[in-house]
């Protein structure tokens, strides 16, 4: 049983759409959005290992459904970080254990 206390990460940052929005609101996006997570989760797996713990990604609608205040940019990280959340537990579950 998970004793420690819970991280869970809600931030987002969004812009305009695809064509309007630069290159680098694009990467800045998916920094916020897509590879903090990662960092996060890499940060944390010895802890997550020996408390047997779990890592909860908050993603979006906008990520599998078109919505008119999500920009593209915005979208396209969120629907990276819920794949990237079914990657990670497929994989915590061999390194950690399923309950």
């Amino acid at each position: 049983m998970f004793t420690g206390d819970p991280l869970l990460r809600r931030k987002c940052f969004r812009v305009g759409g695809n064509f309007d929005t630069g290159i680098d609101d694009w990467q800045h996006v998916f920094r916020v959005n897509f590879f903090a997570p990662i960092m996060l989760a890499r940060g944390l797996v010895n802890e997550l290992q020996r408390a047997q713990g779990a890592v909860v990604n908050v993603t979006s609608i906008a990520g599998s459904r078109v919505h008119p205040f999500a920009g593209a940019a915005y979208a396209t990280s969120k629907a990276a970080l819920a794949s990237l959340t079914r990657a990670q537990a497929t994989e915590a579950a061999t390194l950690i254990g399923s309950p």
